[in-house]
């Protein structure tokens, strides 16, 4: 394919600025005609000495656009024959034997999530792991399907979730009210004044 452009660089401009106006002008059209048809003007004014560098510069950039076209084509087949292969492979494997092929997954009922937490020692809690997964149609949260649930187990083990943390043991009494608080306060301050 012809390329539909001429490119013309700014580091030209000191060149040209030298020429007249017509000279500037019978150069710029030459240069189009010869990148459209390569056909080489015959120049007679000033333009003559800079032409050769124009004509230089359009073979080389046509040369340039080419190799670009060139490696454009060889990308464009080799996309072309992968889809191509792609398309055959899928037409001659039926999507049945493709099916059987894949493993199904059924997920684990409550009492083997538990059994399997017991057998580890895990710290996972096997109520809020079957009820997480089972919300989320067994989908893990990257948005996978999961198909290997002790794996999943291991992972939260390894971070820690669902492991209830202890609640504090009482040092005290609950305090019963306010009141309670300031009569307490009152007879510890007595007792250290001696006023008791």
């Amino acid at each position: 394919m012809a390329r539909k452009y001429l490119p013309i660089y700014h580091d030209m401009i000191p060149t040209i600025d030298n020429l007249s106006d017509a000279e500037a002008g019978r150069l710029i059209k030459s240069a189009l005609k010869y990148s459209a048809s390569g056909e080489a003007a015959d120049l007679s004014g000033n333009e003559r000495f800079i032409w050769p560098m124009f004509m230089a510069q359009i073979d080389r950039e046509k040369e340039r656009y080419e190799e670009r076209c060139e490696i454009n084509k060889r990308n464009a087949a080799s996309r072309y024959e992968s889809h191509r292969v792609a398309a055959n492979r899928s037409q001659s494997q039926p999507i049945q034997e493709e099916k059987e092929n894949k493993k199904s997954f059924t997920p684990p009922t409550l009492d083997e999530i538990r059994a399997y937490c017991k057998e580890r020692n895990s710290s996972v809690d096997p109520q809020q792991f079957y009820d997480y997964f089972t919300a989320g149609n067994w989908i893990d949260s990257k948005g996978k399907p999961v198909l290997a649930w002790k794996q999943k187990i291991i992972t939260w083990e390894k971070f820690n979730v669902g492991k209830e943390t202890p609640v504090p043991a009482q040092t005290s009494a609950p305090d019963t009210s306010w009141r309670d608080r300031l009569r307490q306060r009152e007879e510890d301050y007595r007792r250290e004044a001696g006023m008791e």
